[in-house]
């Protein structure tokens, strides 16, 4: 569930298959680690002392000049705990977004993310990485990472979703809904990392359906939810 969105990263829930990711050569790292979801969808990244420029990345990623966002769940395990997200440009070589995420790990999960629009339509990577020629040791697990031609981060996807895959119903009945007529907006719905949607107003195609395949019965029913 959630906003229409492409990842365009291949293997984001394997990000040691090295067919997409490339890692540092004085690098380490491994699957199979409790991720923020429950799940054990997290990498261990681990890099060694006086490494140089110890990164995760991907590339041929962006081919648009369009916004860009790159976000990854991340927290520390031990270690320096300062790294950066960020998008390069394949060939020239150079910083494509021209604005690099700093930050600052802790040893809660946190998602991260970086917005930007790329110089060119060319080939962009993007990088998880310590950017610096000498870098201290540092240990940190990362999971459900996620680059999208979007001006704001939307909820991991593993593929494409699109507006018909906008509101599953988990009872496993199939009633989903289809969401194709709402607007989203960069703004995140309060105490959660999921963007806001809203009807216009304007149309009366603003609807969500439920399908016609629930069961109601002759007895008393309620349909709930917040609206705000």
């Amino acid at each position: 569930a959630g906003e229409p969105t492409t990842n365009t990263l291949d293997s984001p829930l394997d990000i040691t298959n090295l067919t997409y990711w490339g890692p540092h050569a004085q690098s380490s790292w491994s699957t199979g680690h409790p991720d923020p979801f429950g799940g054990t969808n997290a990498t261990l990244f681990s890099s060694a002392a006086d490494a140089s420029y110890p990164y995760i990345g991907q590339g041929s990623a962006t081919n648009s000049t369009n916004s860009w966002t790159f976000s990854a769940w991340m927290k520390t395990v031990s270690g320096a705990t300062t790294i950066e997200l960020t998008c390069f440009r394949a060939s020239p070589w150079a910083g494509n977004f021209g604005v690099n995420g700093y930050l600052t790990l802790t040893s809660s999960w946190q998602r991260f993310q970086i917005t930007g629009t790329p110089q060119d339509s060319s080939a962009g990577t993007f990088h998880i990485i310590r950017h610096s020629s000498v870098a201290p040791a540092m240990s940190y697990l990362v999971a459900y990472p996620q680059a999208e031609e979007n001006s704001h981060v939307t909820k991991f996807v593993d593929g494409s979703r699109s507006a018909t895959d906008g509101w599953k119903d988990l009872s496993g009945n199939g009633n989903h809904a289809d969401l194709t007529s709402l607007t989203y907006s960069a703004t995140n719905i309060r105490n959660t990392p999921n963007n806001d949607f809203s009807f216009g107003g304007s149309s009366a195609s603003d609807y969500i359906t439920c399908g016609n395949s629930i069961d109601m019965t002759s007895h008393d029913t309620t349909l709930q939810a917040w609206i705000y």
